[in-house]
């Protein structure tokens, strides 16, 4: 393949750019709308920038440029040319977010819209429960990164302050922390990246409100938040409960058999219909309204996940007049709702 050299002055330019860019903007963050050019779909041959995270390794004279925190970019060919694509309606996760159009590739490598909505999708939900502030900022400097001649990561400590307030909601729906967001891979404040845009005078980011709700029991969303939650469950049926048990960590919920509809059966077993058991993690310490009422008086929308031996209780809606109406409008338009497929990236 025939190594291009891009647009004449294009390098020197983005070099100038770039420097006057480090004096200039304050060192807590660099915002994601810099003013660097655009790509065209259509402009030259086939030449990129490598991006990706290779450790910590520092390497000053390479041509390929190692920051501090081990991001990396130089010359490299990729087997597509980076294109300025709109940011669909469909991609929920961040339409709307303050720019119209993403890079292609973005920097989880995604060369497709359609591999793009299909991971992006599972994320949803995770903002929904509103764990951080910043959370959507840096799933989207991922997923659809604004359109400039160089990519530019979110900064470390954007991803550790995300991680520390939505890792533990994430544990509770039974998740590990993914290996795509492990922040020791992005760069350090100090180099050009996207920061915190949400902090107190202390330097730590505006914390949300603490609840001694179990995030699985939020039942302030819309019905669109309750179709993305559906579809990223494993499992949905409608039920009633029969009895709760607490143990030291979880709640045990026993279903009843009278009256139960399985909206999507997925790894629901006929062993587990039998006597259904579903966990809620973490849920011996928080209030769960939808569970603490009288047994076997509201029918609930209840969501979850298989988790090895364990049926994992993610989300529970009250259909009844106790504030049921966006679930009970929610359920309606399931019925033939079809859900993309979804990659499970959390």
């Amino acid at each position: 393949m025939r190594r291009a050299r891009g647009p004449p002055g294009a390098l020197l330019w983005d070099a100038v750019v770039s420097f006057f860019l480090l004096l200039l903007l304050p060192s807590r963050y660099t915002h994601a709308d810099l003013p660097l050019p655009a790509v065209p779909a259509d402009e030259g041959d086939v030449y990129e920038y490598a991006y990706s995270w290779q450790g910590d390794a520092h390497a000053e004279d390479s041509e390929i440029s190692t920051g501090p925190g081990g991001w990396t970019w130089g010359p490299a060919f990729h087997p597509r040319r980076p294109a300025c694509v709109p940011i669909p309606p469909e991609l929920r996760l961040c339409h709307g977010i303050g720019y119209a159009s993403m890079r292609l590739p973005n920097l989880l490598d995604h060369d497709s819209m359609g591999e793009v909505l299909q991971q992006a999708g599972a994320w949803v939900p995770l903002l929904a429960r509103r764990c951080h502030p910043d959370a959507r900022l840096l799933l989207c400097a991922l997923f659809a990164p604004v359109c400039l001649a160089r990519p530019v990561a979110p900064c470390r400590a954007l991803c550790a302050s995300v991680r520390a307030a939505c890792a533990p909601l994430m544990d509770a729906f039974g998740f590990p922390w993914p290996e795509m967001l492990r922040c020791e891979r992005f760069p350090l404040d100090r180099d050009l990246c996207i920061g915190l845009q949400f902090q107190s005078k202390g330097g730590q980011h505006a914390a949300q409100p603490a609840s001694e709700l179990c995030p699985q029991c939020e039942s302030d969303v819309l019905p669109d938040t309750i179709a993305d939650l559906y579809c990223a469950s494993e499992f949905a049926l409608r039920m009633r409960i029969k009895e709760v048990r607490r143990t030291e960590r979880d709640r045990r919920v026993i279903g009843s058999r009278k009256r139960r509809r399985i909206l999507r059966a997925g790894p629901l077993r006929p062993r587990d219909l039998r006597r259904l058991v579903l966990t809620l993690r973490n849920g011996a310490r928080c209030s769960c309204p939808q569970l603490d009422g009288p047994r076997g008086a509201a029918p609930l929308l209840v969501m979850g996940r298989r988790a090895g031996p364990r049926l994992l209780l993610t989300a529970a809606f009250r259909l009844d007049g106790g504030g049921g109406g966006a679930a009970r409008a929610a359920l309606r338009r399931l019925k033939g709702h079809a859900c993309p497929a979804l990659h499970s990236a959390l």
